[in-house]
């Protein structure tokens, strides 16, 4: 098993790292794959809120909010899950499974930040793909930077809390309510960048070609599941939602947290929020560059605070 270390966030390969709304034929393709996935929700429910039912798994089920600017966000209840991940697709430091409580419910971003976004609250809009245009994800921005973002939102919007999410609340959203390698269930992984249970939930490094003006040379990437010469970012929201209805949890650009990177607790925590300290901060999601290996909701990334790279990007929570 490849360790930990090898793995960092450090260039545009597509391998091993953390590098509009959904059509009804992607709906109906993600709706297939989570009725192949069995009962997995039931193993991590989360509790009830009003008006629903825990395991139920309806998107439209939970309340949604958006702000001036129009970010929308979905209502996460509380809950519990067991975090990270047994499957023999897993690195280590993903197998130090640790059972989790999330004492209250929040509000997290339906979509990953846009471009338009970004340069809404900051004056400028910092991407490498910025001819993917406004609806497709800010990148090419570092944990730092994205503390600036936030606390300028917060100064806009009178009254908000919007931060990053922890590790722990970012994979208790992405996974709702399932156990399985993603939210359509597990891979079944038929080459490097080729998992075709992917292509109806995420942009990887399997489907993520483009035709605009400044996209990532992906010609030599081996065993891709779509042909392309060049590929980059997507629009926001394009591929289907999982059962809380967040879309793009997997693939399109990375997504920082705001945990240190560091392992696991292991048994049983309420409310973590990682590493006291530390050099590196937590990625999450996966994105348009990654392997088939690496596109699944326990699998963790990193980088240092500063660094900034086209396959980064963010998407915030808002506290009740």
């Amino acid at each position: 098993m490849q360790p930990a270390s090898e793995r960092p966030v450090e260039s545009f390969s597509g391998k091993n790292h953390g590098g509009g709304m959904p059509g009804v034929a992607a709906s109906l393709a993600f709706a297939a794959a989570l009725a192949i996935a069995g009962g997995a929700w039931l193993a991590c429910a989360p509790e009830a809120p009003e008006g629903t039912v825990a395991g139920s798994g309806a998107a439209d089920s939970f309340d949604e909010w958006t702000n001036s600017i129009g970010m929308t966000f979905v209502r996460i209840p509380a809950g519990q899950f067991l975090m990270g991940s047994d499957s023999e697709r897993a690195y280590a430091d993903e197998q130090i499974r640790t059972r989790v409580r999330l004492q209250s419910s929040f509000w997290m971003g339906k979509y990953e930040v846009t471009q338009g976004q970004w340069q809404a609250v900051m004056g400028e809009n910092p991407s490498e793909f910025s001819n993917c245009g406004p609806d497709c994800p800010v990148e090419s921005v570092s944990w730092n930077e994205v503390q600036e973002f936030v606390a300028e939102l917060n100064a806009n919007e009178e009254g908000a809390r919007y931060r990053l999410p922890t590790e722990a609340e970012w994979e208790y959203a992405a996974r709702g309510g399932v156990a399985a390698d993603t939210p359509a269930g597990d891979l079944k992984i038929a080459g490097e960048h080729n998992a075709p249970l992917l292509d109806a939930i995420a942009w990887y490094g399997g489907n993520s070609g483009v035709s605009y003006e400044g996209g990532y040379d992906c010609s030599k990437w081996e065993e891709k599941q779509k042909p392309s010469s060049l590929c980059g970012s997507h629009p926001v929201g394009q591929k289907a939602a999982n059962a809380f209805g967040l879309h793009d949890v997997l693939g399109n650009v990375w997504e920082w947290v705001m945990d240190w990177y560091g392992e696991y607790p292991g048994g049983e925590s309420t409310d973590p929020a990682g590493q006291a300290s530390g050099s590196l901060r937590v990625l999450r999601g996966c994105g348009w560059n990654s392997d088939a290996r690496g596109c699944r909701l326990s699998y963790r990334g990193w980088a240092g605070p500063d660094y900034r790279k086209g396959i980064l990007g963010i998407r915030l929570l808002k506290a009740e």
